[in-house]
């Protein structure tokens, strides 16, 4: 298995995707998991890889296009800020792996922010939905 490396902002990451997920080229919250949603990275897998019966459509995003400085419209105002990042994780048996995972905004860690946990239902709802208005839907191939 490879060593885990720093995730180049301009990378595709490809998200595969149920079809209760998609609402025509959108991608509804549902496809958001918190505790990191995970990818495959451009770099080691090509999306067309990633169809099939269960998992119909494949979306996209970049860390460059990640939500950052995000407090839901429910916070009050005096809340923190979040931001979405990316984490390599590759696996034994997926060496394309990562997550797209929440923290609050300035903090470093790599693992998904606990204190989340603790937001109200209508925040985290808020966040996943910001996070998937990021993913573009393919149809075709990604360099076209």
């Amino acid at each position: 298995m490879r060593t885990p490396e720093e995730i180049p902002s301009e990378e595709r990451l490809f998200r595969k995707l149920r079809a209760e997920w998609l609402n025509g080229e959108a991608v509804l919250p549902e496809a958001v998991d918190l505790q990191g949603t995970s990818c495959d990275r451009a770099k080691y897998r090509n999306w067309e890889e990633l169809v099939s019966e269960d998992w119909p459509s494949v979306a996209f995003t970049r860390g460059v296009d990640l939500p950052r400085n995000l407090r839901p419209a429910s916070a009050p105002a005096d809340s923190p800020l979040w931001e979405f990042f990316s984490v390599d994780r590759p696996e034994t048996h997926n060496e394309a792996h990562c997550e797209i995972r929440p923290r609050r905004a300035g903090r470093t860690q790599t693992d998904a922010d606990s204190a989340l946990k603790k937001r109200p239902p209508v925040v985290r709802e808020e966040l996943k939905f910001a996070m998937a208005r990021q993913f573009r839907v393919l149809r075709e191939e990604p360099d076209r």
